[in-house]
């Protein structure tokens, strides 16, 4: 299982928005399809923690985030097919499970572009340009573009020094929601 601390800064592109040049070398593009999953009292998403399917190329993989001081979120990765993540991230979920199985709650297809910023010989990092479709059934029922500064070797300083350089560009501050947490439907009220 890979372990890993992202430290992030997510902004909102106007319409038609490019990545301004940044010095060093532009990340491949990529496209994948995110299944997001809760249980049916959204036990996840109310502690904060998302946990998805990620299928690129063929290739699937389960990823859990979960909260950390600071902003910062804890992401857990490891192989494994539709038929739920694998143990070694299930149980991890024990305490949300005795509310419910798992289903998916939304399904999003990511279109990703970049750039791997670097400076003074230094891996900053990954500054990226999402176009995201909602899907329903397979089919895009809207969408919305996102930018994203994910640190790699930088600090926050650079974090910061990035978003100011993205927003002259015409970016606009966020309030740092998550892609699922921008399309998950509110649950109906209960006994009210």
């Amino acid at each position: 299982m890979r372990r890993t601390v992202e430290r992030e800064l997510k902004l909102e592109p106007p319409s038609g928005f490019t990545l301004p040049a940044l010095p060093g070398a532009p990340l491949e593009s990529r496209l994948f399809t995110s299944t997001y999953y809760d249980n049916s009292s959204r036990s996840l998403t109310f502690a904060g923690i998302t946990l998805r399917r990620r299928v690129e190329n063929g290739l699937s993989r389960w990823q859990l985030k979960l909260p950390r001081p600071r902003g910062a979120r804890a992401e857990l990765e490891a192989l494994g097919g539709p038929a739920g993540p694998p143990p070694d991230l299930r149980v991890l979920l024990v305490a949300h499970l005795r509310d419910g199985g798992l289903e998916p709650v939304a399904t999003l297809r990511t279109r990703r572009a970049g750039i791997r910023v670097e400076d003074g010989g230094r891996t900053i990092a990954d500054v990226t340009l999402d176009s995201v479709d909602v899907l329903d059934a397979g089919r895009s029922t809207g969408g919305f573009a996102e930018v994203e500064i994910e640190l790699v070797g930088g600090d926050d300083g650079d974090l910061v020094r990035l978003g100011r350089i993205l927003r002259r560009a015409g970016a606009h501050r966020s309030d740092g929601t998550p892609k699922l947490m921008r399309v998950l439907p509110p649950l109906p009220l209960q006994g009210r």
